[in-house]
């Protein structure tokens, strides 16, 4: 077994290469990294402008949600509201119906359902909205038996239909309700059961 010799007196090694410090390559990962964040961030604020009706629905909200929601941040953009709130029943059934406001209550019987006639099923009434209105409802009652469901919609210009109150009724001689109101003109909406 022979032994490494140790090398000469005065003999140096060769110097290793200096490490690569691939700049060009750090750069890029850390901008990629300020957009991830940037992108997270905005997504994580947008998602917060959605608030759910039990609590007060924005009217620019597209899914209703049952947990009380935060106020809105101010905003120098002009608030969206409302300029049509619709009332709509679809189901089974002959049912008597009643829509309106606090200030203006309807009988469905004077406006024609989908298919011609008074009633007829789906049916669909609209008013437009009146932010000093304190309420909107409807009232569905089966005659005989059916089931059906009655919702109240806003909607205007730059805003998707909303939801903003829902009921259901089966069986004979059953109400279906839905009442929601709008405290801030039109901006959140609360269902009220």
């Amino acid at each position: 077994m022979t032994m490494p010799q140790p090398p000469p007196y005065g003999y140096f090694p060769p110097p290793q290469p200096p490490r690569k410090r691939h700049t060009a390559r750090n750069v890029i990962l850390i901008i990629a990294g300020a957009l991830a964040v940037i992108i997270v961030a905005s997504v994580a604020i947008s998602a917060g402008k959605t608030p759910a009706p039990a609590g007060g629905t924005s009217v620019s909200s597209a899914t209703p949600a049952a947990t009380p929601a935060a106020q809105p941040a101010p905003s120098s953009a002009p608030a969206l509201v409302p300029a049509t709130v619709r009332f709509i029943v679809t189901g089974t059934g002959q049912p008597s119906i009643t829509y309106g406001s606090d200030s203006d209550n309807r009988d469905g019987r004077g406006t024609l359902g989908v298919l011609g006639d008074g009633n007829a099923l789906p049916w669909r009434a609209s008013l437009p909205f009146d932010p000093s209105a304190q309420f909107y409802s409807i009232n569905a009652q089966l005659e005989g038996g059916g089931d059906i469901t009655c919702k109240i919609v806003v909607t205007g210009p730059g805003i998707r239909p909303l939801v903003v109150s829902r009921g259901h009724a089966s069986g004979g001689d059953n109400i279906c309700s839905a009442q929601a109101t709008s405290p801030d003109g039109g901006q959140t909406w609360q269902n009220e059961e």
